[in-house]
């Protein structure tokens, strides 16, 4: 008798739902019979508000679910909260529609699906004894994708593999890559769907998508690319057929609503624009597409974006004339992308899933807490966290200053490692220099002193893709408490007018005080923790949220280039990923 799998979807977005056909299409041409069932429907009126009240936050007030996103990945107890609370309102019927498929394994690919199955598996009486399996469609992961009960998390990607370890404590992890429909990675007459879609041929062909809903700003991003004479804008609106009535109207580009010709689409196109790294980034990795994130929607698309754009399948932009220069990239010389995504898909992916069936699992009871307790722990945890917060906020802004601040915590449980260098008279007008440092991801620390002496080096440097952050202005001060618009404003502003993007915010002279701080969270920039390299020894690299700065002030190029080599053979003897300043943030 063949095994019966259930798969548990949720029709939010249509990432959790294709990527539940591909699982169910899969096994069953393995002899496995499978049933998918909606998450949303275990509830229908819990199950409806939740739909409701997520589409209203991504429409209609991004900010609420920005910060219940951040208190989910921040604030644990939280995270358990909601997990109990999902488990009494979703897991009776999970467990019913199993027991009535008479289901050998369940598996799912929506959060709170696995977190409610996971707190089942882990019960000390009747537990669930169903062999449970998460496949996490996304690179970023949070909280309430996980949990110690579930047998085996099946990952997209290493970036979502290594998020799995650092939130729990022993998971059973596997990578098996996207599970994406076959009819991407079939070849397609690229001059013919040009046609089709009536798309010019001597234009550059973006296509800009944001999932079956068609949130976002992908008005203002479509209008963006319309400026341009090389660039012509497809758009796909999804569902969102008020997008698509308004973005007619423009008398530009390409508008399109639903479609299922997804793959005829990349077919035509040169590069795709997208928010969230969802399911059409992946189908643009299959398509061999280079993929450009802009304008990422609030919470999951954020994270998932950049962490996307640190496992180096796709270019992040962060301004208009940022976005430009990615798809001209992209364009052009974009095969670097291509090859990285195209690297992460197995060509059976579904044979993870079949391994954690057969293998099944036996798992432990564990003692779930109750609500009192759960809630004794949140409102004392609240209290201590925020006097900490108090404190700190009132008395440590300098110490915390002299150290580096880095409001992303994440990365530090990320094999990624930052790498920057502060050049000199003795080597800042190399044309070699720059070259060098645009290969291998490293940012040019430029204080005013050299944005003034050497203006067209850090013009061409930019203009070449160089990430250009913020030195400051040099000061024999050992406290930094005065003029501290010198320090960071002044100088972005000079190295923004020379660069003409968006300059990182920086350390200057490693001193930092409140004033300063105040003024990086109003522009909501980010100041990394930087270790100065001063000699040529190579220090012990332990990756992070720290930058590994080269202090080249007195350096020849020589040196400077030897002192590159050592420092990046440490970063890659250890299996440490190089990625720009300019994801920290």
């Amino acid at each position: 008798m063949s095994k019966r799998v259930l798969v548990v979807s949720a029709r939010m977005g249509a990432g959790h739902d294709g990527a539940a056909a591909q699982i169910c299409e899969r096994l069953e041409a393995k002899g496995y019979q499978t049933k998918i069932v909606d998450f949303l429907d275990a509830n229908d009126r819990i199950g409806r508000f939740l739909y409701e009240t997520y589409h209203f936050q991504m429409e209609k007030s991004p900010w609420s679910y920005e910060l219940l996103y951040w208190l989910w990945s921040r604030v644990r107890s939280l995270s358990k909260v909601t997990t109990f609370l999902l488990g009494n309102f979703f897991e009776k019927q999970l467990r019913a529609w199993a027991d009535e498929f008479n289901a050998d394994a369940i598996v799912t690919t929506y959060p709170f699906a696995s977190v409610v199955l996971g707190r089942a598996r882990s019960k000390k009486r009747n537990p669930l004894k169903t062999t449970s399996i998460t496949f996490l469609t996304d690179f970023a992961v949070h909280p309430l994708w996980v949990h110690d009960g579930i047998d085996v998390h099946i990952c997209v990607s290493p970036s979502a593999a290594a998020g799995v370890r650092a939130l729990l404590k022993e998971p059973n992890v596997e990578i098996s890559g996207p599970f994406v429909s076959p009819k991407f990675f079939e070849p397609i007459d690229k001059e013919r769907q040009r046609e089709i879609y009536k798309i010019p041929k001597h234009k550059i062909a973006v296509l800009i998508v944001a999932g079956s809903w068609g949130v976002g700003e992908l008005e203002q991003t479509f209008r963006v690319l319309g400026q341009y004479e090389n660039i012509y804008p497809v758009v796909v609106c999804g569902k969102n057929d008020q997008l698509k009535e308004r973005l007619s109207k423009l008398g530009f580009g390409s508008v399109i609503g639903w479609t299922n010709e997804m793959h005829r689409l990349m077919g035509a196109v040169d590069v795709v624009v997208q928010n969230a790294g969802g399911l059409t980034a992946l189908e643009a990795f299959a398509s061999g597409v280079p993929v450009v994130s802009y304008r990422p929607i609030a919470g999951h698309g954020k994270d998932n974006t950049r962490r996307m754009h640190l496992s180096g399948v796709t270019v992040f932009a962060r301004n208009e004339d940022e976005l430009e220069n990615a798809i001209l990239y992209a364009a052009k010389d974009g095969q670097r992308l291509t090859s990285s995504a195209i690297s992460i898909f197995d060509p059976t992916p579904e044979r993870y899933i079949v391994d954690a069936i057969l293998n099944g699992s036996d798992r432990k009871p564990k003692r779930i807490e109750d609500a009192v307790s759960i809630t004794k722990k949140v409102a004392t945890r609240t209290v201590l966290a925020s006097g900490a917060l108090f404190i700190s906020a009132n008395l440590g802004a300098n110490i915390v200053g002299n150290h580096g601040v880095n409001i992303d915590k994440a990365s530090a449980k990320l094999p990624y490692i930052y790498l920057a260098v502060r050049p000199g008279k003795l080597n800042v007008t190399s044309s070699s220099l720059g070259k060098i440092l645009l290969k291998d991801d490293i940012a040019a620390v430029i204080p005013e002193n050299i944005a003034v002496s050497d203006p067209q080096t850090v013009t061409a440097w930019a203009s070449k893709g160089v990430t250009i952050v913020n030195g400051g202005t040099p000061t024999d001060a050992d406290i930094h408490l005065f003029l501290p618009n010198n320090a960071i404003a002044g100088t972005t502003t000079l190295l923004e007018k020379l660069t003409k993007k968006a300059v990182n915010i920086y350390v200057p002279q490693q001193q930092i005080n409140s004033v300063d701080l105040a003024w990086t969270e109003l522009h909501h920039e980010v100041v990394p923790r930087v270790k100065i390299i001063n000699t040529l020894s190579t220090p012990k690299i332990v990756p992070g949220d720290t930058v590994y700065e080269i202090n080249a002030n007195h350096m020849t190029l020589t040196e400077l280039k030897s002192e590159i080599k050592a420092l990046l053979d440490a970063v890659h003897k250890k299996g440490y990923v190089v990625a720009s300043v300019s994801t920290l943030g």
